[in-house]
């Protein structure tokens, strides 16, 4: 990708048909990994090339330098090949997954303008690095276990605290997985939700294996917490050690229900039983001796926004028809 637009001579926009997903996008580097303010720069640019003054053909005959991402793209087309050779057995997937995540971010060194942070790819392709690495793993999200904190229906609900444990299932198309760790984030930051405890230890896990997180997520719902499906994004890192910046990320996107206060019409002292004790809670309300709370909806049995002697004769009826 390059362009020629601005004061420095470069753009920022997302280029076709580089820049569709499955597609792998290259921008080209000048010597010692400088960008040298002429390649475009894109947050859709997946890794960085040498692409200044390269030896090339020319039409015709003989030879020339050429400068581009044409000269940058068929270094990382090369070295997918080179990689192909070692492993004919792997997908298209995991040779570009490999290629592109084993890259040198050292660009983001050399080139520290604000502007670029993330927008020259990953780093910059290094084969000796791609076939060095072994396969990463390829971790899925499979379902969640959770227990609701002093629960008394299995509904989780505006107000209450969870302990989640996640279950997840490393791909057994891929390879090992060690040193799986998780941070569990809200996909939308709210105020209303904490995570108390965000941070685990999957451990490792052979390719084909479950993981779960035996230590569990701690998560509390605030009365003002939004309800229905809650998004959570679970971002996983494995596999590193090779060297400081080489290991596996990936995120994971599920979501979690929850339902407003949930209460049994009837039921004033929110008991989860409807007897004469609701019927006395229901008269204190009544006669101000007290101030209603959440239970003021459970007593409104005609549903008039009103609590009277008819809702009393309402639960007078359930109790005496159970």
């Amino acid at each position: 990708m390059e362009g020629v637009h601005g004061d420095l001579n470069t753009d920022e926009f997302a280029h076709y048909p580089s820049s569709y997903d499955n597609v792998i996008s290259v921008c080209p580097l000048g010597s010692g990994d400088s960008w040298n303010h002429w390649a475009t720069y894109h947050h859709s640019i997946d890794i960085a090339s040498p692409g200044e003054n390269i030896r090339s053909t020319r039409i015709g005959n003989g030879y020339t330098n050429w400068s581009g991402s044409s000269m940058a793209t068929p270094i990382v087309g090369s070295v997918m090949g080179l990689l192909r050779s070692f492993h004919p057995e792997w997908t298209n997937e995991q040779i570009e997954t490999m290629v592109v995540e084993t890259a040198d971010p050292i660009i983001y060194s050399i080139n520290s303008q604000d502007y670029l942070e993330g927008k020259l790819g990953k780093g910059r392709v290094d084969a000796l690095t791609a076939i060095g690495v072994p396969l990463f793993p390829k971790i899925e999200f499979v379902d969640i276990d959770m227990f609701i904190q002093n629960d008394d229906n299995n509904i989780l609900e505006l107000g209450e605290t969870i302990e989640l444990s996640t279950i997840l299932f490393n791909h057994p198309d891929w390879g090992h997985a060690y040193n799986v760790d998780g941070i569990l984030e809200l996909a939308e930051p709210n105020n209303e939700i904490s995570i108390i405890q965000n941070i685990v230890s999957f451990g490792d896990a052979y390719a084909g294996d479950a993981l779960i997180n035996f230590e569990p997520f701690m998560i509390e719902f605030s009365e003002n917490a939004p309800y229905g499906d809650i998004e959570f994004a679970l971002q996983i890192t494995s596999n590193g050690g090779f060297n400081d910046y080489i290991e596996n990320n990936q995120t994971l996107i599920f979501t979690i229900p929850v339902s407003e206060e949930v209460f049994l019409l009837g039921d004033v002292n929110l008991d989860a039983i409807i007897n004469i004790l609701d019927i006395v809670q229901l008269v204190n309300i009544i006669l101000g001796n007290v101030p209603p709370g959440s239970e003021i909806d459970a007593g409104d049995m005609n549903n008039d926004d009103i609590i009277n002697v008819l809702d009393i004769i309402l639960i007078v009826n359930i109790i005496l028809n159970t």
